[in-house]
Order: structure tokens, then sequence, then C-alpha cells
């Protein structure tokens, strides 16, 4: 699971971030990787990183599914479980 960010100006990145890693640390079936998009212009041009924060989950090294911006703690949850369920 792929989490594109900045690290300075993000202010949806900082509200995200810890509800993201708090999850991901919860299900041992995720990794969580975090790429600053300032750094790395060349991973958000490929995967087309319109907004941010974007959250991409990868399956085989394939992006299976994704999300832009803040989301709920349980929406959250979903999106990580889905990408656990693809593990098994």
């Amino acid at each position: 699971m792929d989490n594109f960010k900045s690290n300075s100006w993000c202010g949806p990145c900082k509200l995200l971030a810890p509800i993201l890693q708090r999850i991901v640390t919860d299900n041992k079936k995720v990794t969580l990787v975090k790429i600053n998009t300032d750094d790395n212009q060349d991973l958000a041009e490929r995967y087309r990183i319109t907004g941010l924060p974007t959250v991409y989950s990868f399956h085989k090294g394939k992006p299976v599914d994704h999300f832009i911006g803040v989301k709920s703690e349980g929406a959250v949850k979903e999106f990580v479980e889905k990408a656990a369920g693809l593990a098994d």
C-alpha cells in the first residue's frame, strides 16, 4: 500500500497519516510505503497523482485500488481490509 504525500505543505496528508498508520499497523498482511511526491515526481506522474494524499493498494506489483483525500477511519479500515483480503 502506497501513500503518496508531500512532507511539508499537505495538511490533509498530516490528518490522514496517523489514521492510516494505526490501521495498517494492526493488519499484518499489509505494508505501508510512504512516498514523498516532491522527491519522487516520476512516480507521481506514473500513477497520475492529481491530489494529495493519494493512497494506492497493490497486489503482485500492480495497483488494484486507490483513493484520494482524507477519509473517515471506518472508510480507511475498509480499504485496508480489502487490500489485506488480496493477500489470502
